[in-house]
């Protein structure tokens, strides 16, 4: 099944012959066409991405994710693609410098050596991507300002290679993990049994945890439940990450949002000017009820759900 998605100024379409298709702004290469942005500034049409070094196109792809001004591609033998800016690190190439590539580059491994491999799952916003591996750890690299890595580090830093999400509290890594959604400044991860952890900025309470020091987490947080009653959100099937906030599908497809309400975009009928780290239902139509029959949900819009 072909699946689309969105940066800032370019999208990318997946066929369901695992080919990929971009068009928009060919700023820092993002479209993927080979062709210099110097040459050829803008696509208006669909424009196939290209293969490594410019070699045929790239083929057998499973999953694509589109950042602010890059396009990260999951083939199916589990290896991952990266074109367009490489600011902080972003293409994963083990080369932080301002620079970019208008072809894919294949992610290095971890510590840099060799190549990220057994990749089930990719998720990019912004300038940070984060891959779920097949036995259920997380690995992110880019931009790490305020801890989106999860490496334990808040810090202004950035890392041009795949890191590994440490466990709640720093210990150990992130295990179980069956789903991992990038925000625009923090990430979340669902796992195994239903729960819910995030890290990075909790400047909008999108982390939905409200037990840190500071506006900032370097390592995974539960989620508290809607009822922040000690307990924490169970019971959850998928998840997503926006700008400032987070979103989950739980089992029984109702759906629950918390970060930054501004706009009415956490769909708790407050259009104001609110934050809050508690998982609150969606209502339903018309402010009626609650949001029921959901499968999905996407909070990839800088300021809706």
């Amino acid at each position: 099944q072909g699946t689309m998605t969105s940066g800032a100024l370019h999208s990318c379409v997946l066929k369901e012959n695992g080919t990929v298709f971009c068009w928009g702004d060919n700023g820092q290469g993002r479209i993927g066409s080979g062709i210099l942005p110097t040459t050829q500034g803008a696509f208006g049409t669909p424009t196939q991405v290209v293969g490594v070094n410019n070699n045929g196109y790239l083929e057998d792809i499973s999953q694509v994710s589109a950042g602010l001004a890059h396009t990260c591609a999951l083939k199916t033998n589990g290896t991952v693609f990266c074109w367009g800016t490489g600011v902080y690190g972003t293409l994963g190439d083990n080369n932080d410098s301002s620079h970019y590539s208008t072809t894919p580059k294949q992610v290095v491994g971890v510590g840099g050596s060799g190549y990220l491999t057994d990749i089930v799952q990719i998720s990019s916003r912004s300038y940070n991507n984060c891959a779920l591996n097949t036995s259920g750890n997380v690995f992110c690299w880019g931009y790490g300002s305020g801890g989106a890595l999860g490496d334990g580090n808040v810090a202004n830093h950035n890392s041009a290679i795949p890191v590994p999400v440490l466990g709640a509290d720093g210990i150990g890594t992130l295990s179980d993990i069956t789903q991992v959604a990038v925000g625009e400044s923090h990430v979340c991860a669902l796992n195994t049994s239903g729960n819910v952890f995030c890290w990075g900025s909790n400047g909008a309470k999108a982390l939905g945890n409200d037990s840190i020091e500071g506006l900032f987490s370097g390592t995974p947080l539960p989620v508290v439940n809607e009822d922040n009653d000690g307990g924490y959100l169970s019971e959850v099937g998928s998840i997503t990450a926006g700008s400032h906030l987070s979103c989950a599908v739980k089992e029984d497809s109702t759906a629950v949002c918390w970060g930054w309400g501004l706009y009415g975009n956490l769909g708790d009928g407050d259009n104001t000017d609110h934050q809050t780290y508690i998982p609150t239902p969606v209502l339903g139509e018309g402010g009626s009820g609650y949001l029921s029959g959901i499968s999905s949900i996407s909070a990839r819009g800088d300021t809706h759900a």
